[in-house]
């Protein structure tokens, strides 16, 4: 079992993100109990936010963002959106 103080410190440590807010920061702890015990390429791959290769032989195809944790994705995504529009280092990669 997660101790409550446990979960209230990713909380922290998630609002303390631009962009991120009370929202954004519960769903995933709510629906990725693994959060913490991962590494940021699981988690990306958990989120359906890592590139997934549609290759075969010789065959090389463009990478899409596949599969995942549907409701979590959508989150943030638009987590993502507030970020680029409000911080100007990720407004100005998000222009390109």
């Amino acid at each position: 079992m997660v101790s409550d103080d446990r979960l209230a410190e990713t909380a922290t440590v998630l609002r303390s993100i631009p962009g991120i807010g009370p929202v954004a920061s519960g769903t995933p702890i709510a629906e990725m109990p693994e959060i913490g015990t991962i590494t940021g390429e699981e988690a990306a791959a958990l989120k359906g936010l890592a590139p997934v290769a549609h290759d075969s032989g010789t065959l090389r195809r463009k990478r899409a963002t596949a599969g995942g944790r549907r409701a979590l994705r959508h989150v943030m995504f638009q987590a993502a959106l507030v970020a680029a529009h409000h911080n100007p280092s990720l407004k100005s990669f998000a222009d390109r």
